[in-house]
């Protein structure tokens, strides 16, 4: 049994590898998706799940654990506005990841986000250090939506109404044809299966460095 800590806005996520299948700790993914009670939750939605233990400050303990699907199931019933921000959160990230991996680690964006985010700091307490900034930015890689959101230090909500305002991203969110022509966004279809056999289509944008630094423009031009 193989214990990965996720951190999703700030509220811990464990997940269980099992021979490389996730199984999530029921009860972090009731309570970030909002479910008051988060035993009864699991016990009229999900279909099955398991008992495992888990490490804790006083030794171990016991915990449900409910599979990939069954997570799907409570995100549906969630009433939670947020709750198709989480379901995109762990069809983008969480479960590609770990199918390729094995394990939770860092993806090639989340490096340059990092990277980013350090060299962000650099340049507000000392401002000689743009050149490392540039450095960064030369990079050809591309980074989600949430990561560009703190690379600039503002939220991600605020963030898309934002750039939709200034018509760079479409009412869905996707990006419109003029900036991806620009180099500023990547856009990449996912698709996967819901419990009910239905085939869901995930669109995600990704942001190049170009993107990053228009996008920063705009965000100070507007705060100014």
């Amino acid at each position: 049994m193989n214990l990965i800590p996720f951190q999703y806005e700030g509220a811990e996520i464990r997940i269980v590898d099992q021979d490389g299948e996730p199984w999530f700790v029921a009860s972090d993914v009731a309570k970030t998706l909002g479910y008051t009670n988060p035993r009864k939750a699991v016990i009229d939605h999900c279909k099955g799940s398991n008992k495992t233990l888990l490490p804790s400050n006083g030794g171990t303990q016991e915990a449900t654990i409910i599979s990939e699907r069954d997570v799907y199931r409570l995100i549906m019933k969630s009433k939670l506005p947020s709750a198709q921000q989480f379901e995109e959160w762990v069809v983008g990230e969480v479960i590609p990841s770990i199918r390729k991996t094995g394990n939770y680690q860092l993806s090639g964006e989340r490096l340059v986000a990092q990277a980013l985010i350090e060299a962000s700091r650099i340049i507000e307490e000392q401002k000689p250090a743009v050149e490392f900034y540039k450095a960064v930015s030369d990079s050809r890689s591309a980074i989600s939506m949430r990561e560009v959101a703190k690379v600039l230090g503002t939220g991600q909500n605020r963030l898309f109404l934002t750039i939709r305002e200034n018509k760079i991203l479409m009412d869905n969110n996707e990006p419109y044809q003029e900036y991806v022509d620009r180099g500023w966004f990547r856009v990449i279809e996912n698709k996967f299966q819901k419990p009910d056999g239905s085939v869901h289509i995930y669109i995600r944008t990704l942001v190049f460095q170009k993107g990053v630094d228009g996008i920063r423009k705009i965000l100070q031009r507007v705060a100014a």
